[in-house]
C-alpha cells in the first residue's frame, strides 16, 4: 500500500499543480490517510494462525512476528500522526491573508510526503530484517530519506548544515556496519538471523569465535551512532537545533523506533548471553548516561537541550536491552512506547508555540518582524527565517498567553523527569527493577544520579514558560532592536499583536487536528496510571512471545 502511494505521488509530482499550497497539502492529507490506513491492515495479520513463531517471506530476508507486526503498526500510526498536515496553520483567515507566512511554516511540503514515505518504507523493512544483507539495505534506504529531509528547506544555510552533519557521521556508522557484517560473513559465512543464531550457540570453541564478536560489535557500534547514543552523540545537538522542528520530531522519534526494535530482536536472537557485548553495552549506556544529564545544563537552545534529553533516555533503553530476559524486555517496550509518546508531545507543543508567535521570526538570535516591508526588501536569507521556538528565553510568558498549552507542556517534561504518577516514573521504575533484579545496583545508582541532575534542566524549562515576567522577555526584544529606527517605530507602535504587549498572538489559532493529537497525547501520559492495564498486558504478551519464538 505505501508503495503504490509512493509511486502515485511521484508520478503526480510531475504535474505543474504541485507548486500550489493547497494541491500540496491534499497530498499531504492523503499520505497520512494511507498510513493510517496501512496500520490498520497490518493488524489483520493476527489472523493468521500462530503468528507468533514467525513467517519468513522472499528466502528468508524478511521476517513477520507479533513484535515487528506490532511495533509497524506503531510505527506507521506515528508517521501518519507526524506527517498530519492539519499541524500546519489551518486558519482559513490566516491562510487567505497571509499566504507567504504559510509558505514560510511549510516551504518544503511539496516534497515532504515523498521522503516520509521512502523513510517509512525503509524503516518498516528494518524492523522485519532477517538477514544482514536486508538490514544493511533497510537501514541506508532510511538513512537517505532522512538525510534529505534534513535539507529540505534548501534555501537555508541551516538546514545546508545540518544535513551535511547527519551525511557525513551517517556515512561513518554505515561504514562500520558493513565492516561488521563483512567480518561476520567471513568468520561463518552466514547472514541470516536463525542460522547465525544457531551457529553462536554450538561455535563456543570456534577459532573465529572472537571475530564474530568482533564483528557483531561493529554492526551495534554503528546502528548505536545512528541513534546518538554517547560517546559518538556530538551530531545530534548539532542536527537537531539546525533543522526545522516539524524535521527535527521526524529525526527524534522514527529512526530511533526503528533502530532499537531491530537491535531487540538482533540481541534476543543472536547475543543472548554474550559478556562480550553485554559489558560493551553497558558502558555505553553509562556514558549515554551521564553525558545525556550533564551535556543539557549549560544549554540555551531548547532543541540541543532536548537532544540531550533524548541521549539520556537512551542510556534507560540500552539497560533494558543489556539485560535480556523477559522482565528488562517488558520494561524495555513500555520504555519506548512512553519515550515516543512524550517525545511526540513535546515537539508538537513547541510547533504549536511556533505557529502563535508566527510574526516573529529569528534569525541569528535576533527577532525580525515579517510584516514590515523594511524586512522584505532587506538582504536576509529567506530559508534562514523561521517560526521554529529555538531559545529557552523565548518561552518567557507562555502560561499568561496559553496555560492550557503550557500545562501540557509542563506534564511532558515532569514525565520525562520521572516524576509520579506520570507514565515517564513508571517506565524508569520497571528499567530499574529490572536491573536490580540481575544486580546491576552499581548501573541502577547512575541511573537514578543521572535521572536527579536531568531533571534541572527539565525544571529550567518549567521556571522559564511560567514563572517568569513576560516584561523580561520584553526588554531583551527592545535591545534587540534599538539600532533599528524602523523596527523600532513598529515595534513601538505594535504591528499584529506588537511585540510591546507578547511575544505570542493571541489572535492565532492551532488546527483541530493538531490540538487533539496534543490533547490525547497528554491525557495517555497523565491519566496512564488510572487505566495502565492495556499497556502492561500487551509489553507482557510480547514479552512472552520474543522467548517463545
Amino acid at each position: 500500500m505505501i508503495s503504490l502511494l509512493l509511486i502515485s505521488l511521484i508520478l503526480v509530482s510531475i504535474v505543474p499543480l504541485h507548486k500550489n499550497t493547497i494541491f500540496n497539502l491534499a497530498l499531504s492529507r492523503i499520505v497520512s490517510i494511507i498510513l493510517i490506513f496501512s496500520s490498520f491492515l497490518i493488524m489483520n495479520i493476527y489472523y493468521i494462525d500462530r503468528i507468533y513463531s514467525g513467517v519468513h517471506i522472499f528466502y528468508g530476508y524478511i521476517s513477520i512476528n507479533s513484535i515487528n507486526q506490532v511495533f509497524q503498526f506503531f510505527l506507521l500510526l506515528i508517521g501518519a500522526l507526524i506527517s498530519v498536515p492539519g499541524s500546519v496553520l489551518q486558519n482559513n483567515k490566516l491562510i487567505q491573508t497571509s499566504n507567504l507566512i504559510f509558505q514560510n511554516v511549510h516551504p518544503y511540503l511539496n516534497n515532504y510526503g515523498l521522503i516520509i514515505l521512502f523513510n517509512l518504507i525503509g524503516a518498516c523493512a528494518l524492523i522485519t530484517a532477517n538477514d544482514m544483507l536486508t538490514l544493511y539495505i533497510a537501514i541506508e534506504t532510511q538513512s537517505f530519506s532522512l538525510y534529505l529531509l534534513s535539507t529540505l528547506k534548501n534555501d537555508s544555510i541551516r538546514s545546508a548544515t545540518a544535513g551535511l552533519k547527519y551525511f557525513l557521521i551517517g556515512s561513518l556508522a554505515s561504514i562500520i556496519i558493513l565492516l561488521g557484517i563483512a567480518l561476520l560473513y567471513y568468520a561463518s559465512g552466514l547472514t541470516n538471523f536463525e542460522n547465525l543464531a544457531l551457529y553462536f550457540n554450538i561455535t563456543d570453541f570456534n577459532p573465529y569465535y572472537s571475530t564474530l564478536i568482533l564483528s557483531i560489535g561493529f554492526i551495534l557500534i554503528g546502528l548505536l551512532i545512528k541513534v546518538g547514543a554517547a560517546p559518538l552523540h556530538q551530531w545530534t545537538p548539532d542536527v537537531y537545533s539546525l533543522v526545522p522542528t516539524a524535521v527535527t520530531t521526524w529525526l527524534v522519534v522514527l529512526p530511533k523506533l526503528s533502530i532499537f526494535v531491530l537491535l531487540l530482536q538482533i540481541i534476543e536472537l543472536i547475543l543472548l548471553g554474550s559478556i562480550t557485548i553485554q559489558n560493551l553495552l553497558i558502558i555505553i549506556s553509562i556514558l549515554s548516561l551521564i553525558i545525556g544529564a550533564i551535556g543539557g545544563l549549560y544549554q540555551v537552545n531548547i532543541k540541543r537541550l532536548l537532544a540531550y534529553s533524548s541521549i539520556n533516555n537512551l542510556g534507560f533503553l540500552i539497560i533494558a536491552l543489556t539485560i535480556s530476559n523477559k522482565v528488562s524486555l517488558e520494561a524495555f517496550t513500555f520504555y519506548l512506547t512512553q519515550y515516543t509518546f512524550t517525545t511526540l508531545n513535546i515537539f508538537l507543543i513547541l510547533i504549536a508555540f511556533g505557529y502563535l508567535a508566527y510574526l516573529y521570526p529569528i534569525k541569528n538570535n535576533r527577532m525580525f518582524i515579517t510584516q514590515t516591508k523594511e524586512l522584505s526588501n532587506s538582504n536576509l536569507n529567506v530559508g534562514d527565517q523561521t517560526q521554529d521556538i529555538n531559545f529557552i528565553n523565548q518561552l518567557t510568558g507562555l502560561f499568561k498567553n496559553n496555560p492550557i498549552l503550557t500545562i501540557s507542556f509542563i506534564i511532558c517534561l515532569f514525565s520525562f523527569a520521572g516524576v509520579p504518577p506520570l507514565m515517564g516514573f513508571f517506565a524508569k521504575q520497571q528499567v530499574l527493577l529490572a536491573s536490580l533484579s540481575v544486580g546491576f545496583i552499581f548501573l541502577s545508582l547512575i541511573a537514578i544520579n543521572t535521572s536527579v541532575i536531568a531533571a534541572f534542566y527539565y525544571l529550567k524549562l518549567i521556571q522559564v514558560s511560567s514563572f517568569i515576567n513576560n516584561d523580561l522577555s520584553l526588554n531583551l526584544q527592545k535591545k534587540f532592536f534599538k539600532n533599528t529606527d524602523k523596527l523600532a517605530d513598529t515595534l513601538s507602535k505594535g504591528v499584529g499583536q506588537g511585540i510591546s504587549k507578547n511575544f505570542f498572538n493571541s489572535n492565532s489559532n492551532i488546527s483541530h487536528v493538531h490540538s487533539y493529537l496534543i490533547s490525547i497525547l497528554t491525557c495517555t501520559i497523565l491519566l496512564y496510571a488510572i487505566k495502565p492495564t492495556l499497556l502492561l498486558n500487551l509489553t507482557s504478551i510480547l514479552a512472552f512471545y520474543a522467548f517463545s519464538i
